[in-house]
């Protein structure tokens, strides 16, 4: 009955599983934002020595 409700619990490779993609997929927006800034200062830097 319960497992109706609430569905079949999952097994905690399953649970280590989606943390790790969550976690990683966190890193790839962390590495792009970091890119990002990384070339936005660059281009900073540029039009300041003009």
């Amino acid at each position: 009955m319960m497992e109706a409700i609430f569905g079949t619990r999952k097994t905690p490779a399953e649970i280590l599983r989606a943390n790790q993609r969550a976690l990683n997929k966190a890193i790839r927006e962390l590495d792009r934002e970091k890119a990002r800034l990384e070339a936005e200062e660059k281009k900073v830097v540029n039009e300041i020595k003009r």
